[in-house]
C-alpha cells in the first residue's frame, strides 16, 4: 500500500514523535539515579508506550499484521504500562506516607497478565481504513472491549487512588501529586474531545487513551522535577542536610558558603554567618593549637571530633563546637564539607568534673592527683628542673588559736602568694594541709634559689590580715635539682625536698627558739 506524503509525515508526527519524547524521558530519570526504583519504573513505563507507538506506526505502514499486533503487542502492553503506573504511583505515596496495600505491588499487574493470557485465545480482530479515514479501525471484539474497559478502570482507579491520599492526607506534597493527575486528565481528555468534536467524522483519531496515559507519564516526570514527587540524589541529599540535627556547611572551591543548614545558620546568624563560618575555617581554634581546620584537612584530608572553643563576640563568654570536616571533590573542584554541633554544656560539665577530680576546692589549685602524673611526665622528659616542698610554720597554732575559717583563709592566702611567684610555664599544687608544692621546668639551682628567696620575700612583705587580725605567715622550704645524667622518678625527688624542707624547718625552729 502506498501512502502520499502528507499521510507519512502525519503518521510520524503521531506516532514517532512521542517515542522521541519518551526516549528523552526515560533517559532523564535513569540520570537522576539508576538505583532509584520509581526512576526505573518511568523508564520502563516509556518503553511500554514506545513499543506500542512503534508497532502501530508498523501497523498503518503494514495494515496486514495490524490484528496481531493489537491483540500481542498493543493491548497487553498497554495494559501492562498501566499497571506499572498504578505501581510507581503507588511507590511515590508509600514513600511519602507509608501507605501499605495488601499484595501489592504484584496486584497491580494482575489485569496485566490476565490479558497477555487472554491475548492467545481471543479471536483477531478485522481492520481497514473506513470512510476514507487515514487510521486504522478495529472491530469491537470481546477482547478489546474487555482492553478498553481496563484501561478505563485503571485510568478511573490511579485519579481515585491519587484524590482519596490527597484527602486523606493533608501534606503538601500529596496535594500536588493529586492536582498533577487530575489536572492533566481533565485537560487531556477535554482537549481530545474538542478536537474530535471539531475535525470531520473522517478524520477522527482512534488513540485517544494512549496520548492520555502518555500525558500521565509526563506529568509525573515533571512532577519529579518541578514539585520533587521524586527527588533526586542532588535533592535527598539537599534534604538530607536540611533535616539534620546537626550545622552543616558546604564551602566550594572558591570557599563561598554552597550549602547552609538551619541548625547550621541560627546560633551565628547575629554575628554574620559568612564572617564566623570563615573564622571557623581559616583561624586556630583548637584547644591545643594543633591548627586551622584549613590546614589540617590539607594535611589529613578528614576531621572527626575536632573540638574548637569560639569567642563571643557580644559577650566574655565561650562556646566550643565538635567539628567533623572532609574534602569532596567534583568536576575536579574541591568542596569542603563541615559539619558541627554545640558542645558547650558538655565541655563545661568535663571542667566540672575535671575540677572535682584535679582540683583542690578550697585553694582552686591543682590537687595531687594532677601534680604527680604530670611533674613525672616532666621529669621523664626534661630530665632538668627543680622541685620545691612547702608547708606552714605553726599552721595547728593558727587553727587552735583563730578557729578553722582562719586557717582556710590562710591557705586561701598562700596560694595566691604562690600564683603570684610562679611563672607560666611552673607547675603549681597543693597536696593536702598546709603542704604545697612547685616544680619548675628547664631551671638550675641558681635559679631555684633566687625563686626561694623570693617566695621568703613574699611571705615576710605581705602578711595575712583579716579584720583587726594580722601576722606575718613563715614557711618551710626545702627544694631539689632534677639532673640530666640522674636516672629518678619523682618520689626520689620528692624524698629529697621533704628532707630539705625538714632541715629548713629546724632551722627556723632554733633560730626562733633563740
Amino acid at each position: 500500500m502506498t501512502y502520499d506524503a502528507t499521510t507519512l509525515l502525519i503518521y510520524c508526527c503521531a506516532f514517532l514523535l512521542p517515542v522521541a519524547i519518551l526516549i528523552c524521558l526515560s533517559l532523564f530519570v535513569l540520570t537522576r539515579g539508576l538505583h532509584s526504583l520509581e526512576n526505573r519504573l518511568i523508564a520502563f513505563i516509556c518503553c511500554c508506550y514506545m513499543v506500542s507507538f512503534i508497532s502501530i506506526f508498523f501497523a498503518h505502514l503494514q495494515p496486514t499484521i495490524h490484528p496481531y499486533l493489537t491483540n500481542y503487542v498493543h493491548a497487553p502492553i498497554g495494559i501492562l504500562s498501566l499497571s506499572a503506573l498504578m505501581h510507581l504511583a503507588y511507590w511515590l505515596i508509600r514513600n511519602l506516607n507509608q501507605v501499605r496495600i495488601p499484595f501489592a505491588p504484584f496486584i497491580f499487574y494482575a489485569p496485566a497478565a490476565a490479558v497477555f493470557i487472554g491475548a492467545f485465545f481471543a479471536p483477531l480482530p478485522t481492520t481497514g481504513f473506513e470512510n476514507g479515514n487515514i487510521w486504522l479501525q478495529n472491530t469491537m471484539t470481546p477482547f478489546i472491549s474487555l482492553v478498553y474497559s481496563l484501561s478505563a478502570i485503571l485510568l478511573l482507579g490511579l485519579l481515585g487512588f491519587a484524590s482519596y491520599i490527597a484527602l486523606k492526607i493533608r501534606r503538601g506534597i500529596q496535594k500536588k501529586m493529586f492536582y498533577y493527575f487530575s489536572s492533566v486528565l481533565i485537560i487531556v481528555i477535554g482537549a481530545f474531545y474538542t478536537v474530535e468534536w471539531l475535525l470531520p467524522p473522517q478524520t477522527t483519531f482512534p488513540f485517544m487513551s494512549m496520548y492520555i496515559q502518555v500525558a500521565c507519564i509526563l506529568a509525573v516526570g515533571a512532577g519529579m522535577v518541578h514539585l520533587e514527587l521524586s527527588p533526586s540524589i542532588a535533592n535527598r541529599y539537599r534534604e538530607l542536610i536540611t533535616v539534620a540535627p546537626i550545622g552543616i556547611v558546604i564551602l566550594d572551591h572558591e570557599f563561598r558558603i554552597s550549602e547552609i543548614n538551619d541548625n547550621a545558620r541560627e546560633p551565628i546568624e547575629q554575628y554574620g554567618v559568612e564572617n564566623i563560618v570563615h573564622q571557623l575555617f581559616f583561624n586556630d581554634l583548637s584547644l591545643n593549637h594543633s591548627g586551622s581546620i584549613y590546614d589540617l584537612l590539607t594535611k589529613r584530608g578528614i576531621l572527626t571530633n575536632h573540638i574548637v572553643r569560639m569567642e563571643d563576640p557580644f559577650s566574655d563568654d565561650a562556646y566550643f563546637l565538635s567539628v567533623n570536616a572532609s574534602i569532596l571533590e567534583e568536576e575536579h573542584h574541591y568542596f569542603y564539607y563541615l559539619s558541627y554541633f554545640d558542645m558547650t554544656e558538655e565541655m563545661k560539665q568535663q571542667q566540672r568534673l575535671h575540677q572535682l577530680a584535679y582540683e583542690d576546692q578550697l585553694t582552686h589549685l591543682p590537687n595531687r592527683a594532677y601534680f604527680i602524673p604530670k611533674v613525672t611526665n616532666l621529669i621523664n622528659t626534661l630530665k632538668m628542673g627543680t622541685l620545691i616542698l612547702m608547708d606552714l610554720n605553726s599552721f595547728k597554732q593558727i587553727n587552735d588559736t583563730y578557729g578553722h575559717k582562719i586557717g582556710d583563709y590562710v591557705l586561701q592566702f598562700t596560694a595566691q602568694l604562690l600564683r603570684d611567684a610562679a611563672q607560666p610555664t611552673h607547675e603549681l599544687a597543693r597536696l593536702g594541709g598546709d603542704e604545697f608544692v612547685l616544680y619548675l621546668p628547664d631551671s638550675n639551682e641558681a635559679f631555684a634559689m633566687r625563686f626561694v628567696d623570693d617566695l621568703r620575700t613574699r611571705f615576710v612583705s605581705n602578711p595575712f590580715q583579716y579584720e583587726d587580725l594580722s601576722f606575718i605567715i613563715s614557711p618551710s622550704i626545702g627544694y631539689a635539682i632534677v639532673h640530666a645524667d640522674v636516672s629518678a622518678h619523682f618520689e626520689y625527688y620528692y624524698q629529697l625536698a621533704d628532707d630539705a624542707m625538714y632541715v629548713d624547718k629546724q632551722r627556723i625552729k632554733k633560730a626562733r627558739d633563740l
